[in-house]
C-alpha cells in the first residue's frame, strides 16, 4: 500500500508518474535543518532503499525498503554558495544495486535571508509596520498573515521611580483588568472585541477597522500585511503623583489561515513614552526579528483567549514532518 503525507507548507514539489518530493523549507542558509518527505513512490516488493543527496553528495542516511512508506528524513544544509542547488532522492534495489526511481528538486541557498519587516514612525507618535512575504521562501503558504499585539504599561512617578500598572489606573475601563498578567502584560484589543487579531473583528473576512490589513504568502497572491498604531494619553488622565507613562509593545506576525496556519512569522518590539504636558509622546522601535514571541506575550494571549467574555481558539500549527 502506498503511504503518503498530507500537503506540507513551504513546499517544493516535483511530480512524475505520481512521485513527489517535498522540502520544507525550500531555501535556507548552510547549517539550517530541512525536512524531506514524499508520496507516490513505487514501493516494490523486492528489498530496496531510498538515498538522499545534495549536489550529488549524501546528506542523510539511506532509508530502508520502500514497503515501510515513502521517503521521509531530514538533512542539514551543507556549505554551499548562494543560489539554486539540487536535492536528489533515489529508490534503489539492494541486490543488485539498480536504480528504480529518481526525483530531483531545487533548494536555494540564501546565506543572508531578506528581512520581511519594515518599521517606521511618523509625527504624532504613530508607528507603521509592514510584513512583506515576497521572496521569503521559508514562510510557507499562508492565506492570511495578521498581527497579534501585547503591551505593558509602566507609570513614571514624580520622583522618577517606575511601576507596572493596569490601564484602569489611567482612565480606561476596568473590565480589561481581567485580561492582565500578574506583571501587567495584556493583549492590545479594545474592550468588547471578540477576536485577538489587531484591527477589529472580522479582519479575516474583510472587516476590521482599517488599522491593519492582512497579507498573503500564497504564490501568485503575495500581499504585504500592514499595521499602524497611535497610542495616546490625555494630560488630565494622569494619576496623581505621576509625571510620565510608557507602553511597551510586542507585535507578532501570525499565519491565521492557510497551510502554514498557527505559525508565528516574526516580532517587532517598540515603545511609546509620554511626559505629562509633553504633547503626543514619542514612539521608538526597539527591535524587529524573525524570532518567536516572548513567554510574556504568549502568557497574555492565553489569558485573553481563556476569558469567558471573549473566548477564542488560536489556530495551531501542524506537526513537523521531520522524523
Amino acid at each position: 500500500m502506498i503511504k503518503s503525507l498530507s500537503a506540507i507548507s513551504a513546499a517544493a514539489v516535483i511530480s512524475c508518474f505520481g512521485q513527489t518530493v517535498t522540502l520544507q523549507p525550500t531555501c535556507g542558509k548552510p547549517g539550517d535543518k530541512v525536512c524531506l518527505s514524499g508520496a507516490g513512490w513505487a514501493e516494490p516488493n523486492p528489498v530496496c532503499r531510498y538515498t538522499f543527496a545534495f549536489d550529488g553528495a549524501t546528506v542523510a542516511p539511506d532509508q530502508p525498503d520502500g514497503l515501510f512508506g515513502p521517503p521521509i528524513t531530514n538533512f542539514i544544509v551543507p556549505a554551499a554558495t548562494d543560489g539554486n542547488h539540487n536535492v536528489r532522492v533515489q529508490l534503489r534495489l539492494n541486490s543488485p544495486d539498480n536504480l528504480l526511481q529518481e526525483r530531483t528538486v531545487p533548494f536555494k541557498v540564501v546565506s543572508a535571508p531578506k528581512d520581511p519587516w519594515t518599521a517606521s514612525t511618523t509625527s504624532g507618535a504613530t508607528i507603521n509596520l509592514k510584513f512583506d512575504p515576497t521572496d521569503i521562501c521559508d514562510l510557507g503558504s499562508c492565506d492570511k498573515i495578521v498581527f497579534l499585539q501585547v503591551d505593558r504599561r509602566v507609570g513614571v512617578k514624580d520622583d522618577g521611580t517606575e511601576v507596572g500598572q493596569p490601564d484602569s489606573n489611567w482612565g480606561f475601563d476596568a473590565k480589561g483588568d481581567k485580561d492582565l498578567t500578574t506583571d501587567f502584560y495584556i493583549v492590545d484589543r479594545v474592550i468588547g472585541k471578540k477576536e485577538p487579531y489587531y484591527g477589529g473583528n472580522g479582519i479575516l473576512t474583510g472587516g476590521g477597522t482599517g488599522s491593519s490589513t492582512p497579507g498573503s504568502s500564497v504564490p501568485g497572491s503575495i500581499k504585504t500585511a500592514t499595521l499602524y498604531d497611535k497610542p495616546s494619553q490625555t494630560d488630565g488622565s494622569f494619576p496623581a503623583g505621576f509625571k510620565g507613562t510608557r507602553l511597551e509593545f510586542e507585535t507578532a506576525a501570525f499565519c491565521a489561515v492557510g497551510a502554514y496556519k498557527g505559525k508565528y512569522l516574526g516580532t517587532v518590539k517598540w515603545k511609546w513614552e509620554k511626559t505629562k504636558g509633553g504633547g503626543a509622546g514619542t514612539t521608538t522601535i526597539i527591535s524587529k526579528t524573525r524570532a518567536q514571541p516572548s513567554a510574556k506575550f504568549l502568557e497574555a494571549l492565553n489569558i485573553w483567549t481563556a476569558n469567558k467574555d471573549h473566548p477564542f481558539t488560536i489556530p495551531t500549527a501542524a506537526a513537523s514532518p521531520c522524523p
